[in-house]
């Protein structure tokens, strides 16, 4: 049977589409869209910023080493011991401070770390043990002195150091 009357066409409930409901769907997508972006492109920022991500990780590589040191001074080992000791303390003010290696003299790392209010005591103490362990590398004793005072003096140092700055 085919209808041959005008069919009678109405609305039956609301659409999604064009309701506040659908508008309010759409704002929050593009807000968490523009909300999404800004934190990648920061997370991207700081992870490309070497100079930063050095410093944060400065405590915990001059950590590492000193741990090393430790299994050094158990063992009885002077040398190697004095040689990690002085790679921990070099490479803590290198990576904290943002000192290249070549510019890595005594004068320098005194003056930058004067420049960032380490506090007269501490520097002395880092200088300190530096020739400590400068003297126990290189003398003809081979450095069979207070290796567990040294270490316990640099973990100090480093502490402080980081307290500081």
């Amino acid at each position: 049977y085919i209808s041959t009357s005008s069919p009678r066409l109405a609305k039956k409930g609301a659409f999604f589409m064009g309701s506040p409901l659908f508008y309010i769907v759409i704002a929050l997508i593009a807000v968490s869209y523009f909300l999404a972006d800004r934190l990648l492109a920061r997370g991207a920022k700081l992870r490309g910023d070497v100079k930063r991500t050095r410093n944060r990780k400065a405590n915990k590589v001059a950590r590492m080493r000193l741990k090393q040191a430790q299994l050094y001074m158990k063992e009885n080992l002077h040398t190697p011991f004095y040689e990690e000791l002085h790679k921990a303390m070099l490479g803590y003010v290198s990576d904290k401070l943002a000192i290249q290696f070549a510019e890595m003299q005594r004068d320098t790392i005194r003056e930058t770390l004067e420049q960032k209010g380490a506090g007269e005591e501490n520097i002395e103490s880092f200088m300190t043990l530096l020739d400590d362990c400068e003297m126990a590398r290189y003398s003809q004793s081979g450095g069979a002195g207070a290796m567990a005072e040294q270490y316990e003096k640099a973990m100090e140092t480093i502490s402080n150091l980081e307290n500081r700055l």
